[in-house]
């Protein structure tokens, strides 16, 4: 199982393959982040492209990719 799966899984609490926002805020608070219902909600619409509530792994893949490319822009400023 590659790293991506793995990090999807521990987000993904009751395991049914998706990710829900009551799940995504569990995790973002786990991390040590505050993010408001309001916030968590704002997320999970920019993420879920399929519109069905909820973010699935390869939603989660484009997630990961564009915060590492964030991070890797910000590091080269």
């Amino acid at each position: 199982m590659d790293q991506l799966q793995k990090l999807f899984n521990q987000f993904d609490a009751n395991k049914d393959g998706k990710i829900s926002v009551t799940e995504l805020g569990d995790v973002m608070k786990t991390l040590g982040s505050t993010y408001t219902e309001e916030e968590l909600k704002r997320v999970m619409e920019d993420v879920d492209t399929d519109k069905d509530g909820f973010i699935n792994l390869s939603e989660f893949s484009s997630l990961c990719r564009s915060s590492l490319d964030a991070v890797t822009a910000a590091l080269e400023l």
